[in-house]
């Protein structure tokens, strides 16, 4: 199937410019958040009590070797598969010549990452060279989404594999007895993030089936081939699923979790400490440029600004010969902050929180690491010397300013697509779309709203996982939303709901988002 492979990605190139940040119609992507202990002191003040001082940019000297500290190429890999595997489903088309079967299977390259190594990836920039490249390998080899997806997956042996602990009970709890919700279709069996996300793939790859649909009682032909006859855009459900269940999911509740005390160790050959590296990885999956305080908003989001800065991407290392996609460019979830920054009518700062917890905690780990020990595998914590009491206290409070600000960010981003949703709606004339790209929009303002609010489940420091009870609440807002969105006839799906009354569903879940994250009335009415 290699040559298919080859030929989607080569089809999603030509329709690929910075897809990972996209712009405001096109998301990849408040007040101080609980850090567990002083809520009142920011980054800076926790370092000021350390004595130590952060950089202004994601660099830190080894203090093992000559070169940089920061490692995280793996994460970036999974950013381009998520960016390449959107990219390919955008690029179907309505008649094809494969089954839906042989598309779904080069859908899942991107998921198990079969023959990964040898195949080129298909991030590209306009008029820009990107490195590494031209394979997936030279980013970084044997990667997958599969193996770091939220919940894990049923392997061929029938035993549980991957990330099975990466998710919620019914109480908020981490665990492998964590459950997956927010997919009501009774159809299918949605136990795993997994099934969602192969469910997504699959649907998609339906749609080139040589048959269309149409709307307004048949005026008018619908040939995009991932979008349904129900209003959903399974390329963006793909992407904001992805990012959300893996990205989200890895960088918040995997590497920012409480796990340092004792990984101030290294092994034979490295540059970075056991917990410098585990901070990097999430990093790494925020997907921020390492000078990523230098930017302005705008930049960030690819809105204008500087030459050289304006797309989101800036070549400060020109001897690396093109715009390194694990260091120059702003990728998925980092784009989302400075896009929610720009839009708010009572300023935030989502940006400036996130990156400086990133900084802080960082910068902790870079001046443990001078007191770092070789690891010594069987040993007594493999031979680390812990960190001290004040080291673990800061740490745990930037990783969960970090991890908030960073959902924060997915959240007021969710309450944009509400927004867009009830504004797609607004448009509906007489029980009919104003025209295709009313139909069109809304599918895809749904889908991104949906696929990021799946995403809230999966970060530990979450409003939506502190007790049963807040874990109800992101289900009640999962569940107004629905599986679709209501369409102009009032149908959502086989159901008659009622425009409406659809749309006062929509405003409480954007009430309740409101309470959780103590955003202001008028930023979630006008993001």
């Amino acid at each position: 199937m290699m040559d298919k492979k080859i030929w989607l990605l080569s089809t999603a190139i030509a329709a690929t410019a910075l897809t990972a940040c996209g712009g405001d119609d096109n998301d990849s992507n408040g007040g101080t958040p609980s850090t567990g202990g002083d809520e009142s002191k920011t980054p800076a003040e926790i370092l000021a009590d350390l004595n130590v001082t952060a950089p202004e940019t994601y660099a830190f000297a080894s203090k093992l070797a000559n070169g940089s500290s920061v490692s995280y190429s793996g994460q970036t890999a999974r950013q381009v598969l998520i960016s390449d595997l959107a990219d390919a489903v955008g690029a179907l088309q309505v008649a094809s010549a494969e089954t839906a079967d042989d598309i779904e299977e080069d859908l899942q390259f991107f998921i198990n990452g079969d023959d990964i190594d040898t195949t080129n990836h298909g991030f590209t920039l306009a008029d820009e060279t990107v490195v590494p490249g031209p394979t997936y390998a030279d980013i970084s080899s044997g990667k997958n989404l599969i193996g770091k997806i939220a919940g894990g997956y049923i392997g061929d042996n029938g035993l549980t594999a991957g990330e099975s602990t990466r998710w919620a009970n019914a109480n908020g709890e981490f665990g492998a007895s964590g459950r997956f919700y927010g997919w009501e279709d009774a159809t299918v069996a949605i136990n795993r993030p997994i099934d969602l996300l192969n469910l997504f793939v699959r649907r998609a790859a339906e749609g080139s089936d040589g048959n269309g649909f149409a709307i307004n009682g048949g005026a008018i032909d619908v040939d995009v081939a991932y979008l349904d006859k129900y209003g959903r855009d399974y390329q963006q459900l793909v992407q904001k699923f992805a990012l959300g269940a893996v990205a989200f999911s890895q960088g918040t509740s995997d590497y920012l979790s409480p796990r340092f005390e004792f990984e101030n160790v290294y092994e034979e050959g490295d540059k970075y400490t056991t917990a410098e590296h585990h901070w990097d990885e999430g990093f790494g999956y925020f997907g921020a440029a390492r000078n990523y305080s230098r930017y302005t908003d705008d930049e960030i989001a690819g809105k204008g600004g500087r030459d050289g800065w304006a797309k989101g991407y800036n070549d400060f290392d020109t001897a690396d010969g093109g715009i390194d996609l694990g260091s120059e460019i702003n990728l998925a979830n980092s784009t989302n902050c400075a896009k929610r920054d720009r839009g708010a009518t009572d300023a935030t700062n989502f940006t400036k929180e996130v990156f400086d917890a990133f900084l802080a905690g960082r910068a902790i780990l870079s001046e443990a690491a001078s007191r770092a020990t070789l690891v010594d595998v069987g040993s007594a914590n493999n031979g680390a010397v812990a960190l001290t009491a004040a080291e673990l206290t800061a740490l745990n409070e930037l990783s969960e300013i970090a991890s908030v600000t960073w959902e924060k960010c997915v959240a007021a981003t969710v309450v944009h697509y509400i927004n867009d949703v009830t504004g797609d709606m607004n448009n509906f004339d007489n029980g009919q779309y104003a025209d295709l790209a009313n139909f069109t929009d809304l599918a895809k303002h749904w889908s991104e709203m949906k696929g990021f609010a799946l995403g809230l489940q999966f970060n530990r420091y979450s409003p939506f996982n502190e007790n049963a009870a807040s874990v109800d609440k992101l289900e009640e807002i999962l569940a107004l939303m629905g599986d679709a969105p209501v369409l102009a006839d009032g149908k959502q799906i086989e159901a008659q709901v009622g425009v409406d009354a659809y749309k006062t569903d929509l405003l409480k879940a954007r009430s309740m988002l409101q309470d959780a994250y103590e955003f202001s009335q008028a930023n979630v009415e006008n993001w």
